[in-house]
């Protein structure tokens, strides 16, 4: 077998040729058409430089004798920021197709009452929740993706923002 380095990554044909041929059975078997060699994974990253708030519960509210939902307008204003970052991290590439892995972190600000003996250690077991936090970012990233029910892994923290301003870190990766 030889192998190749073909966009930085490391691919093998059974066939013993040193490039990819359409024409070959044992390239087509081993590595698919010519448009599945692009490098995986697919990953984008990205920051968002704001202070990270939790999904609110939607609230009703009667006018004209109607019942009319809305979400807070904390919860949509960090919507709103994350969602655009997401398209300008995005650019002109197309969305995610296939199955997704998320990992967001919520950079949060550390309140005034944590010793300072304990602020290397210290972690937010306060509310907001972690789970809420999820909500909000995953809505807020939809442009990146067809449906929500390509993410398949999720992965999320909560931390204290000891190096910088509170922030919202969401990667998105393609899994093959």
């Amino acid at each position: 077998m030889i192998a190749e380095p073909l966009d930085g990554v490391l691919r093998s044909c059974g066939c013993g040729r040193p490039d990819f041929d359409a024409g070959c059975p044992e390239c087509l078997y081993e590595h698919g058409e010519p448009e599945a060699l692009a490098p995986f994974p697919r990953r984008l990253a990205f920051v968002v430089y704001a202070e990270p708030v939790a999904q609110g519960r939607p609230r009703v509210a009667v006018r004209g004798g109607k019942p009319h939902a809305y979400q807070p307008a904390r919860s949509a204003q960090a919507g709103w920021e994350i969602r655009q970052a997401a398209r300008a991290a995005l650019g002109a590439q197309e969305p995610f197709s296939g199955p997704l892995a998320v990992t967001v972190t919520a950079w949060v600000r550390m309140p005034a009452s944590v010793p300072k003996s304990r602020r290397l250690t210290a972690q937010p077991t306060r509310r907001p929740d972690l789970d809420n936090f999820v909500k909000l970012t995953l809505d807020g990233c939809s442009p990146l993706w067809v449906d929500d029910s390509q993410v398949v892994e999720l992965s999320a923290a909560k931390r204290y923002a000891l190096d910088g301003p509170p922030r919202w870190a969401i990667t998105v990766e393609a899994l093959p």
